[in-house]
């Protein structure tokens, strides 16, 4: 909890109360955001969130960390916008740092890294809502604490800024912000198995950085590699590095032909 005071009478304003809910076995959290006016006068309210932040840099070789928004677009499909860290220290406005699909609904927002997701999902005020209407802005931000010139350190976090609409509160009165957060691997099969992440396209927080081809010819073809794998792993022998060498064995054995 928090009190917001008047600066030049003392007297509390409003009061700030966060709830965290943790389920056994998910990976989801449930928190609540509620601001209560404790005046004795209405207040015009809004915030901005800031976060998610903290995800580590894998290596130094490479830091493929990057701010990822997911929207719903006209045609009822998934569509993503992601900014990595060299866009975020090269952005000189807001607008190089906004995240945004033309004409989506917003569904959630995230911090990636190679292997994990920190995705903050802002639930609608009314159930039978598909997407939120009250965050009104989503940036990307880098925050380089030592400031070194090409921000590669080590110290570097990446995270994305909601900017809430504005509500008038009337004396006594109180309103709840509802978010989820998914905390997590960024793994295909987690996110085919739950329903909320299914419809939500939480799978768009997984992309192959390493090839030069676009998304949505890769995608389809690693995936169905990596389920292969699994299958393999699951059937015989129970070890990844035979799976692998299996693998490259029949890949070379039928381009044998062609090569």
């Amino acid at each position: 909890e928090a009190i917001i005071k008047n600066e030049g009478t003392g007297e509390p304003v409003l009061k700030l109360t966060k709830t965290y809910k943790v389920s056994r076995g998910s990976y989801l959290l449930d928190c609540d955001i509620t601001i209560e006016n404790v005046s004795r006068s209405e207040q015009k309210v809004g915030f901005n969130l800031a976060g998610p932040g903290g995800l580590g840099r894998e290596a130094y070789g490479q830091d493929v960390r990057k701010v990822i928004a997911g929207y719903r677009d006209s045609s009822g499909q998934i569509a993503s916008m992601s900014l990595d860290k060299a866009k975020l220290h090269k952005a000189k406005t807001p607008d190089d740092r906004r995240l945004e699909v033309p004409g989506g609904k917003l569904l959630w927002v995230a911090a990636v890294n190679k292997y994990f997701a920190a995705i903050v999902v802002p639930v609608p005020d009314e159930e039978d809502k598909a997407y939120c209407d009250w965050v009104t802005d989503r940036t990307g931000w880098l925050y380089n604490p030592d400031g070194d010139r090409k921000a590669d350190s080590g110290d570097e976090t990446l995270g994305v800024n909601l900017k809430t609409a504005s509500n008038t509160l009337a004396a006594e009165a109180s309103k709840t912000y509802h978010f989820q957060l998914y905390i997590g691997p960024k793994d295909k099969s987690v996110f085919d198995k739950n329903e909320l992440y299914r419809n939500l396209g939480f799978v768009q927080t997984i992309d192959f950085m390493g090839c030069c081809c676009p998304a949505w010819m890769i995608n389809p073809l690693a995936f169905g590699i990596l389920a292969i794998m699994k299958w393999m792993h699951g059937f015989w022998p129970h070890n990844y590095g035979i799976v692998i060498i299996v693998l490259v064995f029949l890949v070379r054995l039928i381009l044998h032909p062609i090569t």
